[in-house]
């Protein structure tokens, strides 16, 4: 049998609107799978580098997530569709973080100080901050406000970091920078930058010291002296954070008071690759040379084996699709319902 032209189209449209349907259904399914974790992963293509940031939009309609060669995909949530939003080819474009902004609206900055606001699919750059020859270390983007590092020289050689905040409004800083080696007198160098989400509270951790500043001052709030930490995290109400650290577990604390909530051990002998919380009492973290997944009761204590995710060196939990998002060396994304976590 022959088909007409038109016949051809409507067959076509007919096996894109199925295949749509059948992503939809992989990404929404709650059955469970098995210890390695669900199948369905959203692969990289193109360059690839590994996930280095993930957020939603305001309005939970997409993911957006961006690697270390700076490519920033989404995925829509309604029907599973991954669309590139912007292509990325260097180190030099690596995207250091995205923030959702209003409606379907979401921002991001590169190691080149530059910012992308991306809005119906459409995504414009300018330049907010003048480097004069450094790169952004680690970064984290607020709604109008920009916290960063970058090495500076010291005398004799030596390395030490700035962070600086930036009002990306006036495009002025807003304070003088704050330099590690802090006040023990020993070169720290910042490994990680974490604005909360209300961005009253910036999280700073270096190289023996975690800090927690104000972004607008960069005045201290506190400071906590807890192992060489990697990675931080803080609740959805920006009521607790917590610190991750290299072979001696995580640390969570209450932001106002400074109070030690919980302290979790994990394999002494692993790296910590990252933290999410998924409510003010859950956490989840990927540890150790195979990635195994943990989830942390701050209330209970209780820590649990989920499974083994190798190459995991993001994770962001979706309260809107109650979802974990794990990010990959490899540049893919897999998400993880909650459903399945809680059946295993």
């Amino acid at each position: 049998m022959v088909l007409s032209h038109t016949s051809r189209w409507l067959l076509a449209g007919l096996l894109f609107f199925v295949a749509s349907i059948m992503a939809a259904i992989l990404f929404l399914s709650p059955t469970r799978e098995g210890r390695k974790g669900p199948s369905v992963t959203i692969p990289a293509e193109g360059i690839v580098g590994e996930v280095t940031a993930i957020a939603e939009t305001a309005d939970h309609s997409r993911l957006f997530w961006g690697n270390a060669v700076g490519t920033v995909k989404s995925m829509s949530y309604a029907n599973g569709r991954v669309d590139v939003v912007k292509r990325g080819h260097s180190e030099h474009d690596r995207v250091l973080d995205i923030r959702q902004q209003q409606g379907d609206e979401v921002s991001w900055i590169t190691r080149q100080g530059v910012l992308y606001t991306c809005s119906k699919g459409e995504a414009k750059a300018r330049n907010v901050v003048s480097l004069q020859d450094r790169t952004m270390r680690h970064a984290a983007l607020g709604t109008n406000v920009l916290v960063y590092d970058h090495w500076i020289n010291a005398r004799w050689g030596s390395t030490r970091t700035a962070v600086i905040c930036v009002d990306l409004l006036s495009q002025q800083t807003t304070a003088s920078p704050a330099v590690f080696p802090s006040q023990r007198g020993f070169n720290e160098l910042v490994q990680h930058l974490e604005l909360s989400p209300d961005q009253k509270t910036i999280a700073i951790v270096a190289s023996g010291d975690f800090a927690l500043m104000r972004p607008d001052s960069l005045a201290n709030i506190r400071r906590f002296a807890q192992g060489w930490g990697v990675a931080s995290a803080f609740s959805p109400s920006s009521e607790l954070v917590a610190l991750g650290t290299d072979g001696k577990g995580v640390f969570v604390w209450r932001v106002q008071d400074g109070r030690k909530l919980a302290t979790f051990t994990l394999d002494k002998a692993a790296t910590l690759h990252a933290l999410a919380f998924s409510g003010e009492d859950t956490i989840y973290a990927a540890s150790g040379p195979t990635s195994e997944l943990y989830q942390l009761s701050v209330s209970t204590g209780e820590v649990r084996a989920i499974g083994q995710f190798p190459g995991t060196v993001k994770l962001f939990f979706s309260q809107a699709k109650r979802t974990l998002f794990v990010g990959k060396q490899d540049g893919s994304i897999m998400p993880v319902p909650v459903q399945r976590i809680v059946g295993r």
